[in-house]
């Protein structure tokens, strides 16, 4: 399950959390069945999913990923992460599995704010 205090990004019900701000109806089944297929993804190509996310927008040609760390080994684990190159293939098949819940989120890059008739929501001014 998803913590109670995680379900608060357009990826889930608005109504799920009353920190809330987004307004929308959320995508949380479309959500779990991409996470399902990326972890088959990472599974099948034999790199850890936390690797993939790291190494995933480099390949896309993204300069900077933004890697956060808890431990000490972590930094290790990072660097390693953003070094390993991915396949054309992989990558193909990365955008793959995210396409469906891609489309469904819309060009709204903003996780927190909405935009329900065409207009943002719930900012917070």
């Amino acid at each position: 399950g998803v913590p109670m205090s995680r379900p608060r990004p357009r990826h889930f019900a608005a109504s799920r959390h009353s920190c809330s701000r987004h307004g929308e109806p959320g995508h949380e089944e479309l959500t779990f069945k991409t996470l399902a297929a990326l972890n088959g993804v990472a599974s099948k190509a034999g790199i850890p999913l936390c690797d993939l996310a790291l190494a995933y927008p480099l390949a896309k040609g993204f300069d900077t990923v933004i890697a956060g760390f808890t431990k000490l080994e972590y930094i290790d684990a990072n660097l390693k992460a953003v070094d390993r190159g991915l396949s054309k293939e992989l990558v193909e098949e990365l955008d793959a599995s995210t396409q469906e819940l891609k489309d469904a989120m819309g060009p709204n890059c903003d996780l927190w704010q909405g935009m329900v008739d065409g207009k943002q929501t719930g900012r917070v001014m």
